[in-house]
Parts: structure tokens; C-alpha cells; sequence
């Protein structure tokens, strides 16, 4: 299972709002948007997950025109191998010009 918090330095709160869609290899395997408190809790997939390589992709200048701010990145991509069974908690950490990743718990 994957899970994913987005920080919006500029404005010291969440990023709440923010389209975050699950690869792997090319194919899309679920859709979502960051809730009030900047999470996703679960992507939604129609399978099971199995131990492969994924990317995360956040779609930051959709999510920062909205606040009429440009931005260096138009997505964020965070590519990472998974072993299955566990959970994987992928925070994002943005500002328009920047950002950081990690392993959340």
C-alpha cells in the first residue's frame, strides 16, 4: 500500500488539492487528489501490489497556478522499488523552485 503527505512551503500548510497519480513501468494504476490535510491515505487500484518499481507523480503547476505562482517543476516524479508485503509512506516536501522526499513512516 502506498500513502503520500505534500507540504506547500510558500504557504506553511498542507497542499491540499494536488492530483498525485501511481505508476508502474508506464501504466497508470490509480488517480488522486490530496485532501484538506495534504493526504492520500490509499490510491484506489484495481489489483493487488506486488513488488516492482513505481513512480509517483505529483502534479505541481497545476497545483501552484491555482495560488497564481509559477513554478521550475511542472511534476515531480519519485521513482522507488517497493517490496511487497509493507507500506510505503512517500511524503513530498514543495516549494515552486524545490523540493524533498523521504520515507515517511
Amino acid at each position: 500500500m502506498f500513502t503520500s503527505h505534500v507540504l506547500d512551503m510558500v504557504l506553511g500548510k498542507p497542499a491540499s488539492g494536488m492530483q498525485v497519480e501511481i505508476f508502474t513501468g508506464e501504466k497508470l494504476l490509480a488517480s488522486a487528489w490530496t485532501d484538506e490535510n495534504g493526504r492520500i491515505r490509499d490510491f484506489k487500484v484495481e489489483t493487488n501490489w506486488e513488488s516492482a518499481c513505481y513512480r509517483l507523480r505529483f502534479g505541481v503547476a497545476a497545483y501552484f497556478a491555482k495560488q497564481e505562482l509559477g513554478s521550475l517543476y511542472p511534476w515531480v516524479d519519485i521513482h522507488l522499488e517497493a517490496v511487497f508485503p509493507g507500506s510505503y509512506h512517500i511524503p513530498l516536501i514543495l516549494a515552486p523552485n524545490g523540493y524533498s522526499t523521504y520515507r515517511g513512516s
